[in-house]
């Protein structure tokens, strides 16, 4: 018999949705040409990809000259943060994707979030100086589950601004990294107030290879390659129309957050769960997404837990899969500042196609993790 499996790691990547895997696999079969080529295929192409263009500003209520796609949110991040890391200070939190806390650099502000995951408005604001020209914060944690407050930031980040153009300063921008957010929160980019945002094709149901980078109108960056004149000249090579194309369809589908509900009363199973079995739940309870939890167990080790959910068909991670492989305790972890005691952590994330019996099975898994490696 073959053995039950469940999936739980959404945050690392999303399941393709079929609805959206029906779509790219019928456009493989349509258009394959270079949007940059003038003959009618070309331009079949091209009209596929300024289509989604189109599609995806209408979603996120912007431009569509302000959409610029890349084949990756690590290579939209550093589109945005390395522009500015080279003329001037960058203030961002600790707890950042690795595709910003890696460009690091010693004039770099780093504010560290509370116990309770998150960042807090007036110690982003109160690090600005004359010499800041960026800040990063990303919008949900892709470990944690937690929401900044990125609405804040800005509202008070347009005050600063404001007295900024008195005395002569540039305006300090801001981008955000949400990845995370799009199946939980509407984006409405003229209400939150970023000069630059990140998403991914990967993280709202469609294949991989997609990413793009929302450039406020009138905004210069310089391009970190060279090649043709895509994207406006800021990315340059050929672009992946298919994943484009399909990630345009899918985000609209996200932003819908008709799973919103069904997702958060699993997460409440998994939580009521995890409490009355003395598992630690980490992060806020009301700043927080569906369908991401992030779990702490009293002396059991890291390695064993991770093999054991797996034998047992649970598919989880420890953390970020970008720094999988790691044996440091993550900054997310760090700045929980947890008991000793809690020596193993689990990120258990879930979404649109998680059953009741997968949570089923995850609960009788972790019961067993209770009875056994405890």
């Amino acid at each position: 018999m073959t053995k039950t499996k469940a999936y739980f790691d959404y945050a690392a990547a999303t399941p393709v949705d079929p609805e959206i895997r029906d779509y790219f696999v019928s456009l493989m079969e349509q258009s394959w040409a270079n949007p940059s080529s003038t003959h009618s295929f070309g331009q079949k192409s091209r009209s596929l990809l300024e289509n989604a263009r189109q599609s995806t500003a209408t979603t996120l209520n912007c431009k569509s000259s302000e959409i610029y796609f890349t084949n990756s949110a690590t290579e939209a991040n550093n589109l945005a943060l390395i522009n500015f890391a080279k003329i001037g200070r960058v203030i961002t939190s600790s707890f950042e994707h690795d595709s910003v806390a890696n460009i690091h650099t010693d004039s770099w502000e780093v504010v560290e979030p509370d116990t309770q995951g998150l960042v807090d408005v007036q110690s982003v604001i109160a690090r600005i100086n004359d010499k800041t020209r960026l800040i990063s914060v990303m919008w949900v944690n892709n470990e944690l589950g937690t929401i900044q407050d990125i609405q804040g930031i800005s509202h008070k980040l347009k005050e600063i601004n404001l007295e900024r153009l008195e005395n002569g300063l540039p305006r300090v921008l801001f981008h955000t990294d949400a990845v995370q957010a799009p199946n939980y929160i509407k984006i409405n980019l003229q209400e939150l107030g970023v000069d630059m945002l990140t998403l991914s094709s990967q993280k709202v149901y469609a294949p991989r290879g997609a990413a793009l980078l929302y450039v406020r109108d009138g905004l210069t960056l310089e391009p970190l390659i060279y090649g043709g004149g895509q994207e406006s000249g800021l990315w340059p090579g050929t672009q992946n129309v298919l994943s484009i194309s399909a990630f345009a369809k899918a985000l609209v589908k996200s932003q819908r957050l008709s799973d919103y509900e069904s997702i958060e009363a699993m997460q409440q199973q998994i939580i009521d769960f995890a409490q009355s079995n003395g598992i630690g739940v980490n992060g806020s309870m009301e700043s927080r997404v569906p369908g991401n939890i992030h779990l702490s167990f009293k002396n059991i080790d890291q390695d064993e837990l991770l093999t054991f959910m797996d034998l047992q068909g649970i598919a989880v991670s420890s953390g970020s899969s970008c720094a999988s492989g790691s044996n440091k305790e993550s900054l997310a972890v760090q700045c929980l500042k947890l008991p000793l005691e809690y020596t193993t952590h689990l990120r258990i994330t879930f979404g649109r196609f998680t059953t009741k019996k997968e949570i089923k099975l995850l609960l009788s898994t972790l019961q067993e993790v209770m009875n056994n490696l405890t």
